[in-house]
């Protein structure tokens, strides 16, 4: 038995019968003491380094977004050591 491969997912089918690639963009998530991660924004697939294409969906990387979520972290140590 043959295993689907992931071109099969990495496609949209319109309603004129076109058929595109799927894109999507890498979102980066900083955090203050650990190591960055990129989230996939299609599938949310997590990765410690972005690469071309999604592992998990096979779509098509555009780009990245940031997302500063260190800084919710810094927020809530300032309000525990606030005088």
């Amino acid at each position: 038995m043959r295993r689907p491969g992931v071109a099969q997912y990495c496609a949209r089918f319109y309603e004129d019968g076109t058929m595109r690639k799927k894109t999507s963009k890498w979102i980066k998530k900083t955090r203050l003491f650990r190591s960055d991660v990129y989230v996939c924004f299609s599938c949310g697939f997590s990765a410690a380094r972005p690469s071309r294409t999604c592992p998990g969906c096979g779509a098509v990387m555009k780009g990245t977004r940031y997302a500063p979520t260190w800084v919710d972290e810094m927020e809530m140590i300032d309000a525990i050591l606030d005088d």
